[in-house]
């Protein structure tokens, strides 16, 4: 039975929040449920327990699931000078949505990604917890015995359960399940959640068709290029579209499966997942990176797409 989770990281860091007035927070680019999550989970929180600072949270609005959370705040350029800035769910620099956060007093990193460059005064990574959600909450956890509120909870909850497909990951544990036990005691309703999550238009669900239609099966490796009049036909923009390379985990006979999806000026954007098999290495070695089994690249030319395909045959 878990009880209250402490770790050093988290009295070091609530001291560091206590210092300052202003708090800012800021996510990856294009970002999912997680980063959602763990941004604005971590800011209402914050704003609930230090209601005299002054806490906003930053990054361009976009993707499926924009509407699932909040719109961000506008931030000036002399508050963030005055702040303390908190990146979450962000391996490296180059992927901050805000580059402003740069100009804040201290920069504190908060991920769950292998270490993939240093951006930050303080950094706490815990590459072994299953969404950045999770370390969010289990932070909280160590200050707040009582359940969050409503929309706290379930901003941290959504994030955890996008991040982790619905807890069927390999990284998830018995932690992650207590401390999402946690989260249903301000009352969420899972199945509700799951629905807003998870349901999908008529534009996306014939989209998720055409995906199951035309990828190549080879021993294991599972890849399907989508164009960018596919794009045009579903109504879809590029982030929309990479969200949906796991409909090839599934397949029985999926072992590493891949998403190409065609930018406007001819070059791919790559999404690259695996089971159990180390793929973040390939990614990195075609300029992109991520976690073991689930890793991303872009801007590759056709040519490059390919050999990235056989490197992944090789692996297999």
């Amino acid at each position: 039975m878990h009880t209250q989770i402490f770790k050093p990281w988290h009295q070091k860091l609530y001291n560091l929040i206590e210092k300052y007035d202003t708090i800012t927070i800021f996510r990856h680019v294009n970002p999912d449920g997680d980063a959602y999550g763990s941004s604005f989970g971590l800011g209402l929180w914050l704003k609930s327990h230090f209601p005299n600072k002054k806490i906003y949270i930053t990054g361009k609005d976009e993707g499926t699931l924009l509407l699932y959370f909040f719109p961000s705040d506008f931030v000036t350029d002399e508050t963030i000078k005055q702040s303390l800035a908190l990146v979450v769910d962000t391996a490296n620099k180059e992927r901050i949505s805000d580059q402003r956060y740069q100009y804040a007093q201290k920069v504190v990193k908060i991920d769950h990604h292998p270490y993939s460059g240093n951006y930050g005064d303080y950094e706490f990574i815990e590459e072994s917890m299953s969404s950045s959600c999770e370390i969010v909450t289990e932070f909280i956890r160590s200050f707040q015995k009582e359940p969050l509120s409503y929309e706290n909870a379930r901003v941290l909850y959504a994030g955890m359960l996008t991040d982790t497909l619905s807890f069927t990951i390999a990284s998830v544990t018995s932690k992650t399940l207590y401390l999402a036990a946690w989260l249903l005691e301000s009352g969420l309703d899972v199945a509700q959640i799951q629905d807003e999550l998870f349901l999908q238009d008529s534009n996306i669900y014939d989209y998720v068709t055409y995906l199951r239609g035309i990828c190549t099966v080879d021993n294991g490796l599972v890849y399907a290029y989508v164009s960018t009049e596919a794009l045009a036909k579903y109504q879809l923009d590029f982030n929309q579209a990479k969200e949906f390379v796991n409909v090839y985990k599934s397949r029985k006979d999926a072992k590493i499966w891949v998403l190409m999806i065609e930018m406007p000026d001819g070059l791919f954007n790559l999404s690259i997942r695996s089971r159990n098999i180390v793929i973040n290495d390939i990614a990195t070695k075609f300029g992109g990176g991520g976690h073991k089994f689930a890793s991303a690249t872009k801007n590759l030319k056709f040519e490059e797409t390919q050999q990235l395909l056989i490197d992944l045959k090789n692996r297999l």
